[in-house]
């Protein structure tokens, strides 16, 4: 097993030292986490799922028993996975340990811990056989091109840390790069503004769609805008975590697309988006890419039918071929917003951005000649 687990942390040897674990939540990241975890490499017991209450829960989800809290006290000296969406992870902590347990790790949905388990288990298993893995150049495994100056990369690679007026005060601040660069999402929305760098600014933009288009009006400026080699989009919460030589391998033309470790699911990417967002939301966007994208409409397909997709409108992409990704989503997400129209709820009216993420693996699957290489993310509380 230790040669297969590339990206170690004092979580992941914890978890694979216990041998046998107990999941919080039986929910979507529960059964995600069980998954990944009872396979190769890690092939660890997962003795039961643990819930606040059973009365919105089955005796039994996926071959495992499912019992609350106070039945569970017999199990208070196992390791405890809490697998929750992030905001309500605090709360089952509390509970947990007001309850006597007190060996927990929170397995978040965007955290650090989930990545890591995730790509080890993508790994182990050859889920993405014809990527490369950036982590290995660090490893010796992929020669990095050491011609590149790192140095003066920020001539040629663009990486846009989106932010908002929303954005929350992080615990810990994260250490800018010489590629990254700071841009205001929404800003012909607010009169406050934060950066030189506005999605608001020239004549061409979207900047007034945020609230629907997300960190897609950023997106857009920067097609429109920008013409340096490589253009890139992370959050300021989730960042690219890249060294020197990965850069370079980069900056040296050996990689047409930059994405991080993609989302598992438990059920299919269309099953898990309509327990998330609404369904016909979904099947209006594979109307949209049968009618007005044909040729992608067989990628879409199986995209929707498979387990895993690239999350989060992150990436870093050769100028040419930014170009042609959003020539192709920006037309689907205009007929998807023409044809669906506004929603009162405020996060499902998102919609625009959750679809636009989906469309990501589109594109790649579609265009599976592209390089693409998978990085390293961290994510800031």
């Amino acid at each position: 097993m230790e040669e297969r687990l590339f990206y170690r942390d004092k979580n992941t040897a914890k978890i694979l030292e216990a041998g046998r674990v107990v999941i919080y939540g039986a929910g979507t990241m529960g059964k995600a986490l069980k998954k990944c975890l009872t396979e190769s490499p890690y092939n660890i017991e997962v003795s039961s799922f643990i819930v606040r209450s059973m009365s919105d829960n089955d005796n039994i989800v996926d071959g495992v028993e499912v019992i609350d809290i106070e039945h569970a006290l017999k199990l208070k000296d196992a390791l405890v996975l809490v697998a929750l969406n992030g905001k309500l992870i605090s709360e089952a902590v509390s509970d947990l340990e007001s309850a006597g347990f007190n060996n927990i790790i929170p397995i978040s949905f965007d955290g650090d811990e989930w990545t890591t388990i995730r790509s080890n288990w993508i790994r182990a298993n050859d889920l993405l056989p014809d990527v490369k893995f950036l982590a290995d150049i660090d490893e010796g495994v992929i020669a990095a091109d050491k011609d590149i100056d790192v140095r003066n990369s920020s001539d040629r690679i663009h990486v846009y840390v989106v932010h908002s007026v929303y954005d929350r005060e992080l615990v810990d601040k994260p250490v800018d790069t010489v590629y990254d660069m700071p841009i205001q999402v929404g800003a012909a929305l607010t009169d406050r503004h934060l950066f030189s760098i506005l999605d608001s600014n020239g004549i061409d933009n979207i900047s007034g769609k945020n609230r629907q288009y997300c960190e897609l009006t950023g997106i857009y400026w920067a097609w429109k805008n920008d013409d340096s080699d490589y253009i890139g989009f992370c959050h300021y919460r989730r960042r690219f975590d890249l060294t020197n030589d990965q850069i370079a391998y980069i900056a040296g033309g050996n990689a047409d697309v930059v994405v991080t470790w993609p989302i598992v699911n438990y059920d299919t990417v269309r099953k898990q988006y309509g327990k998330d967002h609404i369904i016909e939301d979904w099947d209006t966007l594979m109307d949209v890419i049968e009618d007005i994208a044909p040729d992608y409409h067989a990628a879409a397909i199986e995209v929707q039918n498979g387990i895993y997709y690239y999350a989060y409108n992150m990436f870093i992409m050769k100028r040419d071929l930014l170009d042609d990704y959003c020539s192709f989503i920006f037309p689907i997400l205009e007929e998807c917003e023409r044809r669906i129209g506004q929603k009162d709820d405020i996060y499902q009216n998102r919609y625009i951005g959750f679809l636009a993420e989906r469309l990501l693996s589109v594109y790649l699957t579609q265009n599976r000649n592209l390089k693409v290489a998978i990085a390293e993310k961290t994510f800031y509380e």
